[in-house]
Order: structure tokens, then C-alpha cells, then sequence
């Protein structure tokens, strides 16, 4: 693991407060199928495959959310969630196999912390009446990779949810992640640091939730371009949490026999 000489070290645990969230979930993957394509950054794919992909309920997820404060100041991120996983180990969780985010105290940071495969991107919210447009670019590059509008739907009232709270009355698996040791990226991907460990965390997210329904705005009405985000269909209705917290603990670093 090497570190930059030029980006803040902020290990684990953190907390991060002031989130807006939106989720949406698509149809479970078999684990005898493909993954999409753009589940994974080409030199990262072997890696994040690594153990037995279960598949699991609700096992895609695409999220964007925008951490209003956090040890790496405030940003913005997507990820994608196939499903979960178990290793060799006897550990069961799910794992990000893609994610963006627009800083790179976050990139090098998530990393190190919790195996998360972190890579820059420009992120742009744009509001639309009472919708939000979101698209999302690689650094140096105008065509976004991801665009979507989110429009909520028309509630009384928000749900209170925490995942510490269900996590009393859920196995571990189903609120774990589960990440392997990643490959470093290419010398012009700042922040792109190699693991050598594998990771087990909990994180648990607290906030109130609301409907809220995504449309592409690609071109093709795909959700994304496929090779930089996977182009998944997730179901229309999602949920948004608002005033949100997420605690980041320390991870449990550990190796696997093959």
C-alpha cells in the first residue's frame, strides 16, 4: 500500500453527516450470471470477483449520494452494489464494485480504510423544477457517463429508518461489506492506491426516507454508458433519505487461502 505525498491521510472510523441519498434497487442477480458490463474497472474486475459471488433479495443498487460533511470535507458519490459475496474465509457481505466519488481525500482514503474501489469523477445537480438532474463525467471529459433525473413522489410524511436498528435483528451478512485487496490504478490515477488486505465492515446509516422515482436522460435511455457504470435497469421507485448520518468504522483486515 503506498500513500500520496500530497493527500490527507484520514483512517477510519468516520462519520458523516448533512446526506442526501437516493436508492434504487433492481431484480436480484443468479449467481450463474454475468455480471453487467461496467460492473467493474477493467484492471479491477478479477480482483472484486475474487470468493463466491451468492447473489441475495434486492441485491442491485445504485446510489447517489452527497455527503454534506465528512473527514474528507464535503462530496459527492455513485456507486453500484451487484450482490454479496462469500470467501474462503467463512465471511458473507455485500461489496461495491463500482464507485465515484469527487474528491480525492475520498478516493485514496476509501481505499485504504474499508477496500472500496474509489475513482475520481465530476459530479453535476442540476435542479429541474422539483426534480434533480444528475450527471456524472470522468475528469477531462464532457459527455456524461451517468445522467438521470430524480423526481420525489408525494408524501405526508418521512420514515425514520436506522441500519444499526435492523442489524440487531439481521445476521451480519445481510448489513456487512466484504472487500477484497485491490490492484493499484494507472500513474495518472491519482489517489488509485493498491490493498493488500481483505476487509470486513458494518456501516450503519441513520436518516428519514421518502419516494422518490429515477428516469434516464441518456441519450439511449440507458441509465449509464455501460463500460464506465453499468447501463442496469433498476426499478423506477426508489427511496431518498434526507438529514442523513453514516458511521464508517474501522475495518477487520484479514488474508484468505485459495
Amino acid at each position: 500500500m503506498t500513500s500520496s505525498d500530497t493527500i490527507p491521510q484520514k483512517p477510519a472510523p468516520w462519520n458523516l453527516t448533512g446526506i442526501t441519498s437516493w436508492t434504487f434497487l433492481c431484480s436480484p442477480l443468479s449467481p450463474k450470471v454475468s455480471f453487467p458490463s461496467g460492473w467493474a474497472a477493467t484492471n479491477e474486475a478479477d480482483a472484486l470477483a475474487d470468493g463466491t459471488f451468492i447473489g441475495g433479495p434486492s441485491c442491485i443498487m445504485a446510489s447517489m449520494i452527497r455527503y454534506g460533511d465528512s473527514p474528507a470535507g464535503q462530496y459527492d458519490e455513485l456507486l453500484y452494489i451487484p450482490g454479496r459475496w462469500t470467501d474462503s474465509s467463512g465471511k458473507t457481505g455485500f461489496r461495491v464494485t463500482r464507485i465515484y466519488v469527487s474528491n480525492l481525500i475520498s478516493v485514496e482514503n476509501g481505499r485504504k480504510n474499508w477496500n472500496i474501489p474509489k475513482y475520481l469523477a465530476n459530479f453535476d445537480f442540476t435542479q429541474e423544477g422539483k426534480s434533480i438532474r444528475v450527471a456524472v463525467t470522468i475528469p477531462g471529459y464532457q459527455q456524461p457517463f451517468f445522467n438521470a433525473v430524480l423526481s420525489p413522489v408525494p408524501t405526508l410524511f418521512g420514515i425514520p429508518i436506522s441500519t444499526g436498528i435492523l442489524g440487531q435483528y439481521m445476521k451480519a451478512s445481510l448489513s456487512s461489506m466484504l472487500q477484497p485487496p485491490l490492484p493499484a490504478g494507472s500513474p495518472e490515477k491519482k489517489g488509485v492506491v493498491a490493498t493488500t488486505s481483505h476487509a470486513s465492515s458494518i456501516p450503519v446509516f441513520r436518516g428519514t426516507t421518502t419516494l422518490v422515482t429515477l428516469k434516464s436522460n441518456m441519450h439511449d435511455g440507458k441509465l449509464a454508458n455501460g463500460f464506465d457504470f453499468p447501463a442496469v435497469v433498476p426499478w423506477r421507485l426508489g427511496f431518498q433519505m434526507s438529514n442523513g448520518t453514516t458511521d464508517l468504522g474501522v475495518s477487520e483486515m484479514y488474508t484468505v487461502t485459495h
